[in-house]
């Protein structure tokens, strides 16, 4: 039996509960690691791009094999799942901003393609094929390059809700 302390009062975002025990066990259960814990935390965003899928390389009757009615330009309501990992600082009881991390996020990524013809702005894509295996390599790329302090696990990008695709570290 011990007291229950559920930290979504303190910050909403944590679906973290815990227990302290009878017995001197501090915030966070000391002496049981949790500072060696390696914590997986997942941040969600949206936004909405147009893309086509069409080769310049490729004959008319090549591109309606490959890309059929997806070679005109159409859009989507894209998901964005990043997971990044890291251990808790005891003294804050997380390891990352999410305030910071979103802004990072939306100003690199979010921003750049939201209401956008991907195929204007992502590179080499001009004449190729802007498929969603492209689009989350770019986003990769980009939170690698642009956002070196996070220890990027995972990204899974939704296209439909049927069709995603995931990136590992």
């Amino acid at each position: 039996r011990g007291n229950t302390v559920s930290l979504a009062r303190c910050r909403p975002w944590y679906l973290v509960v815990v227990n302290i025990f009878r017995g001197g066990a501090a915030f966070f259960g000391r002496g049981l690691g949790w500072e060696k814990k390696k914590i997986y935390l997942t941040k969600k965003f949206d936004f909405s791009s147009a893309h086509r899928m069409l080769n310049g390389d490729f004959s008319e009757e090549e591109n309606n094999m490959h890309f059929g009615k997806c070679q005109n330009m159409h859009s989507h309501n894209y998901f964005l799942e990043v997971t990044i990992s890291g251990s808790v600082d005891k003294s804050k009881g997380y390891f990352v901003n999410l305030n910071e991390m979103s802004e990072a996020i939306k100003s690199n990524i979010i921003n750049v393609l939201d209401h956008q013809y991907l195929n204007d702005i992502l590179p080499d894509c001009k004449n190729k094929p802007v498929t969603i295996e492209v689009i989350s390599i770019w986003i990769w790329d980009t939170i690698i390059q642009k956002m070196p302090g996070y220890d990027l696990f995972k990204i899974r990008l939704w296209e439909t809700e049927n069709n995603s695709v995931e990136i590992y570290k």
